[in-house]
């Protein structure tokens, strides 16, 4: 029989608390995946007859490395960072408005038509929590300018929207 492996969903790293020199773990980083996994099959025997602790391997799938620790060590190793369950994003079908849209910028990009950009999006969970931005290509007095021309933008659309009660 082949031997069975126990695997855990994969862990991505929010926080690191607390430094460490231990291997794969010194080099982790927020925003790592962890993966965790326990080979089935019965434990070593030492020379005096006891058994040797089960061991668990830790990969981290984000850099792609790998090592080997007991559960204890496992355990005391995790201390210094705080991990929460990996849930990949749902992939959309393309297309779709926002791929659309994001496309249609990025086409300018390559073509060097642009060559700065100030973005904000919303997640599921609108501006309740889930909120990205970002920013490249432009200075400071660029991005006021962008911003600006956002916010008359808005105001321009919500005016629209007024009018029409």
């Amino acid at each position: 029989m082949d031997v069975i492996i126990l695997a855990s969903q994969p862990f991505r790293i929010t926080a690191v608390t607390r430094k460490t020199r231990a291997e794969l773990f010194k080099d982790a980083a927020v925003g790592d995946i962890l993966r965790f996994s326990l080979a089935m099959e019965g434990p070593g025997r030492c020379s005096g007859g006891g058994s040797y602790a089960c061991v668990v391997k830790t990969e981290n799938l984000t850099q792609g490395t790998s090592t080997h620790n007991t559960l204890n060590r496992i355990s005391e190793r995790l201390r210094g960072f705080d991990i929460i369950p990996h849930v990949p994003a749902q992939v959309i079908p393309f297309p779709n408005p926002v791929a659309e849209t994001i496309e249609s910028f990025a086409r300018l990009a390559r073509s060097g038509e642009i060559t700065g950009v100030v973005m904000a999006a919303l997640g599921p969970g609108r501006l309740a929590e889930d909120t990205y931005s970002a920013i490249t290509g432009v200075n400071y007095t660029e991005r006021r300018a962008l911003i600006s021309t956002l916010e008359d933008a808005a105001t321009v659309a919500m005016l629209d929207a007024t009018d029409d009660y």
